[in-house]
């Protein structure tokens, strides 16, 4: 029963409307940045010389940049609101499909799509380096390997946050909106308002979701600490994300789906 529910709901995200446009719009920033830091000085800093060290960089802002939390969110609390509007949550269950094993799926069936996200702005990036980087090609596909699975499991907890947030208020306007101010202003405003604070409230920011990807990326950081090391960073998201979906089941299992 699980595996057919998770093949079904695989197909219904794959033929989404909302995950081509986020896959285009991501494939959009990833050959904007990839341009502005091999022809703007400014941007380009100490941009890697090879096209394995940009690409790298691309895949590692994908993971911990606004945006990849943002594309999640708006994917997961969509595709999970359209269940409420649709009514089709209310056909699975009647057909003996458990509350619980509808939602784990439904969060299991993000997985492909957020490794979409990485594989698109690879394959937008790799040509682009290529044909702007005055260097060598370099591409270490081990580390490349890594670094996409480290970004898809840092976005789990947008995700699975977006998914609460859809059965909380079975509308698109709460999963989406409210996921969406999360992600992007009580995040960084928690940042803003720690440095105010001082040396104790920064202990904290170590904690945060994006600096959990960092962390499981090891990438430094230009806050005032540094991120976690990568396995207690990758324990703290697997809390976070259970956390979250826990919640998501609660919830789901107690509402009153009759009007």
């Amino acid at each position: 029963m699980f595996a057919n529910v998770l093949k079904a709901q695989q197909s219904k995200v794959f033929r989404s409307s909302v995950l081509w446009v986020e896959v285009g719009l991501l494939a959009a920033f990833a050959l904007l940045i990839t341009v502005l830091r091999n022809v703007t000085p400014e941007m380009g800093g100490d941009s890697p010389e090879t096209v394995g060290g940009q690409l790298l960089d691309i895949l590692q802002t994908t993971g911990t940049s606004t945006m990849g939390g943002m594309l999640a969110v708006v994917l997961a609390g969509a595709l999970m609101a359209q269940e409420y509007g649709w009514r089709s949550l209310h056909l699975w269950l009647s057909k003996g499909v458990a509350r619980s094993t509808f939602l784990w799926t439904k969060f299991l069936s993000m997985l492909g799509p957020i490794l979409l996200f990485f594989v698109a702005a690879a394959l937008v990036t790799v040509p682009a380096s290529a044909l702007l980087v005055d260097g060598e090609v370099g591409i270490d596909w081990g580390e490349v390997f890594l670094t996409v699975a480290a970004g898809v499991y840092g976005v789990l907890p947008y995700a699975a946050l977006a998914l609460l947030l859809a059965v909380i208020g079975r509308s698109m306007l709460v999963a989406i909106g409210g996921g969406l101010a999360i992600t992007l202003l009580v995040e960084n405003l928690f940042v803003q308002l720690a440095n105010l604070l001082g040396d104790g409230a920064t202990q904290v920011l170590p904690y945060l979701p994006n600096m959990l990807a960092q962390g499981v990326l090891r990438m430094e950081s230009e806050m005032t600490v540094a991120p976690l090391n990568p396995a207690p960073a990758a324990a703290l998201i697997a809390v976070y994300t259970v956390i979250t979906l826990g919640a998501a089941t609660v919830v789901l299992r107690r509402q009153d789906l009759s009007d």
